[in-house]
Parts: structure tokens; C-alpha cells; sequence
């Protein structure tokens, strides 16, 4: 499956999390609502786009920020995410081991407002 869309490490996540330059990436968060709640908790910085209202004229497409996006596990969810930005022209990765491997890996989260 990740021969099909690039994919990055949690620590390059977090070193974008504590990088001094600003907009250079947008962490997008596209677990489905029922997990995402489960957690409690999101990724400081991290958008979240629930995951059926994605399409190519989804906002999220709009500017040329490159995308970054997780889910639970880094399996199908953030796949069809970030195929779908590059289908648009957009270029995205997805986060091996996603939200999970994200925390494991140290990442700043805060509880979910």
C-alpha cells in the first residue's frame, strides 16, 4: 500500500513541529470521528478533516502548502487522503504508523476541544 503514496516518519513530523519557519506544512488529521473521540486527544497544530467529507474540491486542496496526513494506524484512511491531494495536484505524504506512531515518537498532543 505505500507504494502507492509517499510516506514520511514521525520524526520528520516532529521535526516540523519544532521547526522556526511557519506554514511550510499542514498536519492534517483524518481519522474518523469515532476513533479520533476515542483518543481524547489531537496533535498540537494538526487539522482535522473527517474523512468522508474528503473530495477533490474538499478546501483543504485550495493553497500549495504541502499536506501531511495521519490516521490511527497510518493504513487506508491516510492512503485515500493523500492519493486523493495528489490526484488534485497537491503535494502530501502520510505518516507511517500514524497517530499512534506519532505519539509513541513524542509529539506535542493537547486534549480535543
Amino acid at each position: 500500500m505505500h507504494e502507492l503514496v509517499p510516506f514520511c516518519t514521525p520524526k520528520t513530523v516532529l521535526s516540523y513541529q519544532t521547526s522556526t519557519q511557519t506554514n511550510t506544512t499542514r498536519l492534517i488529521d483524518v481519522r474518523k470521528p469515532e476513533a479520533r473521540a476515542r483518543s481524547g486527544e489531537r496533535i498540537a497544530g494538526s487539522t482535522w478533516i473527517d474523512p468522508a467529507a474528503l473530495s477533490p474540491s474538499h478546501p483543504v486542496f485550495a493553497d500549495q502548502t504541502p499536506l501531511i496526513f495521519f490516521c490511527v494506524h497510518g493504513h487506508e484512511v491516510s492512503t485515500y487522503a493523500c492519493a486523493l491531494a495528489r490526484y488534485v495536484g497537491r503535494e502530501a505524504t502520510m505518516v507511517t504508523g500514524g497517530f499512534q506512531a506519532l505519539v509513541e515518537a513524542g509529539a506535542k498532543t493537547e486534549p480535543l476541544a
